[in-house]
C-alpha cells in the first residue's frame, strides 16, 4: 500500500526532529530551499554499511554469483559433499529469494554461527540504500519540496 503524501510529511517531519540515524539533519544551514535540499540530500543519500539498520534495505532477490562471493574458501571446503551438492543446487537456480526462511534455515545449518561465510550469505538479504529507502522502500527518493512540506508542519 502506498503512502498518501500527508503520510510521507509527517514521517519526514518526524525522521528531521528526531534524526534516529545522527545525519544531522539540525546542521543543515542557508536559506529555507538550501535547508529543504541539504536535507533531502542527507535523506537520498546512500548508506555505508549492508548492517546499518537505519539504511539497509531489503532485497527480494539475489543471484547465484553473489551466493559465490559470499564463500570463503576453507568453510566452504569443510562442509561434507551432500551441503556442497545443496550449495551449488542453490547457486544453480540463477536467483533466490534471500527473505525465504528455509533457504536462510539452510546456510544457517551448512555453516556454523561466528562463521564469515554465514554471515555474508545472511547479509545478502539487505543492500546499502539510503535512509529515504529505509523509510518509504527500495527506490523511494524524497524531493525537496516533501521536506518543505514537512517542516512547514
Amino acid at each position: 500500500m502506498a503512502l498518501t503524501d500527508d503520510q510521507i510529511k509527517v514521517a519526514v517531519r518526524a525522521e528531521i526532529d528526531n534524526d534516529p540515524g545522527g545525519l544531522g539533519y539540525a546542521a543543515v544551514t542557508g536559506t529555507e530551499a538550501e535547508i529543504n535540499a541539504g536535507i533531502a540530500a542527507k535523506l537520498n543519500a546512500k548508506g555505508v554499511s549492508v548492517t546499518d539498520p537505519f539504511t539497509k534495505v531489503q532485497r527480494d532477490r539475489v543471484v547465484g554469483w553473489e551466493l559465490v562471493g559470499a564463500l570463503v574458501y576453507g568453510e566452504y571446503a569443510s562442509l561434507t559433499q551432500m551441503q556442497r551438492d545443496l550449495f551449488e543446487t542453490i547457486v544453480a537456480c540463477g536467483q533466490i529469494d534471500p527473505r525465504d526462511t528455509n533457504i536462510r534455515t539452510i546456510f544457517g545449518q551448512m555453516f556454523g554461527a561466528g562463521t564469515t561465510t554465514r554471515t555474508n550469505l545472511l547479509n545478502l538479504e539487505y543492500r546499502i540504500g539510503s535512509r529515504a529507502e529505509n523509510l518509504f522502500g527500495a527506490g523511494f527518493e524524497i524531493k525537496v519540496w516533501h521536506v518543505g512540506q514537512a517542516r512547514a508542519l
